[in-house]
């Protein structure tokens, strides 16, 4: 009776049994919090650990990833080899240290160094690999940037410096590292790259002051992108054979404050006001509508009104870009983008005027207008067809739906668009390079989700 029993509640076990909710094949023997409890099985916990968020030291089963022995860390093998991939141009670097263990094996820490925004970004170890698979395993990884070999001493100087710059900008240093950076030796001792923190993405020296703080400022933020690079780099970079810059990416959200610090409000007409620009609620919004009358530095402007100029350094010498971003209206006048920025008398600037085009059933009106060297021309001009623009006071203005206006500019080609309609393709070098501003005349609201896209190759 006992066996029969005995056999029963096995069946009765394996018919129960609950699958992992990952891989959904094998049994669910460990409950797993950052899933909410879901049954998980071994190897996908292993596979998961740390990778997802709220896998952290509360879990039981929180431990070194990619470690298949029970050895202590602190135990001393001898060095094997170092390693560094060859990217030191994209900001990114992948460091290996290993150590050969007593059996043959090797041990091997790899760290991933971000030198452009967080510094020590992430380390795994694997404790007991054969070399032939550590060799697979470094050509893999190297597969877009190969590795070489670097001495020791070296290898440790740039991860000091990667650990300087996570620690200066308050990024948790990963805790696999924390866990085994008796590899690396006494790091104490180690000296850093020295210097600034951020350094030259193509010469690697040193850069302002004031340059560090802005990347300091940015640099957990996921929304921002910088490819920083020194007033000669700057100057040489188009110019170098050979050399081009892949596409960069700059956005803003508006949803953190210390952001209209890359903003300098300036005004275009005859009056003192520059506007009233404040981030809040998610957005950036311009709360005064006198922001008129004149006609400009220039003495030939139609409609002078305020700008805030985005002030990034280098962004006088971007090109060949898409700006994008969301506007509400408020107000029944203009709001717009000016691109290709130099100074108050060379720019181009697109513009939609709302025109109470609710209240007396007309299109809003759009224009591409140019300055260079304080002279006034129309490049564009017409009619937004069966587009209606709602408004409404200030206070209210967060239950309109936005609208988007996007400005794409390669080459000399200009072409507009209007919530990602095509308005006009226009042709014009009279302008080659330069910074964005918001526009605004006579007219209220806010403005959201700031994207420009291009060569952003940015020279301090």
């Amino acid at each position: 009776m006992r066996r029969t029993d005995s056999s029963e509640r096995k069946k009765e076990r394996r018919r129960t049994r609950t699958r992992c909710r990952v891989c959904r094949r094998k049994g669910g023997k460990r409950i797993c919090p950052a899933l909410f409890d879901a049954p998980i099985c071994p190897i996908c916990c292993k596979e998961m650990r740390a990778k997802i968020p709220n896998c952290d030291r509360k879990c039981k089963y929180f431990a070194p990833l990619m470690v298949s022995s029970r050895e202590q860390p602190n135990r001393e093998f001898p060095l094997y080899k170092c390693l560094m991939s060859q990217s030191k141009d994209t900001g990114m670097i992948t460091t290996v240290v290993t150590q050969q263990k007593p059996n043959g094996n090797l041990r091997a820490m790899f760290l991933s160094l971000d030198f452009w925004k967080k510094g020590l970004k992430d380390c795994f170890v694997d404790a007991d690999i054969s070399k032939d698979e550590f060799e697979d395993k470094c050509a893999k990884i190297g597969s877009e940037f190969p590795f070489e070999e670097v001495e020791f001493d070296d290898c440790r100087k740039y991860i000091k410096h990667a650990h300087r710059i996570s620690s200066e900008i308050g990024e948790e240093i990963p805790w696999e590292y924390e866990y085994w950076k008796d590899m690396l030796g006494d790091m104490s001792r180690v000296s850093d790259l020295g210097g600034s923190l951020y350094k030259c993405a193509k010469c690697w020296v040193d850069l302002p002051e004031k340059t560090v703080g802005l990347m300091k400022q940015h640099a957990k933020s996921e929304d921002i992108q910088f490819y920083i690079l020194c007033r000669k780099c700057g100057g040489q970079a188009e110019f170098v054979a050979g050399v081009e810059f892949e596409e960069a990416e700059f956005e803003l959200k508006f949803d953190d404050p210390r952001e209209i610090e890359n903003f300098k409000p300036l005004n275009d007409g005859a009056g003192p006001a520059k506007g009233n620009w404040q981030i809040r609620d998610g957005a950036l919004h311009q709360l005064t509508n006198d922001v008129r009358d004149g006609n400009g530095p220039s003495g030939q402007d139609p409609n002078p009104g305020g700008y805030f100029l985005l002030t990034v350094p280098g962004s006088l010498d971007w090109k060949d870009y898409i700006v994008s971003a969301d506007f509400v209206w408020t107000d029944d006048d203009l709001w717009g983008i000016m691109f290709y920025y130099t100074n108050e008398l060379n720019y181009y600037r697109y513009s939609v005027e709302q025109y109470n085009s609710l209240k007396i059933d007309q299109n809003p009106k759009y224009k591409l207008e140019k300055f260079v060297n304080g002279k006034y021309t129309q490049l564009a001009a017409g009619d937004i067809a069966r587009v209606r623009i709602p408004n409404a006071s200030p206070n209210q203005d967060n239950k309109i739906e936005p609208h988007n206006l996007r400005v794409s500019i390669k080459g000399g080609n200009i072409e507009l668009f209007f919530d990602d309609k095509s308005l006009e393709k226009v042709t014009d070098n009279d302008l080659e390079k330069g910074t964005i501003a918001f526009y605004v005349w006579s007219n209220t609201g806010w403005i959201d989700n700031l994207k420009i896209t291009g060569k952003l190759v940015t020279s301090v």
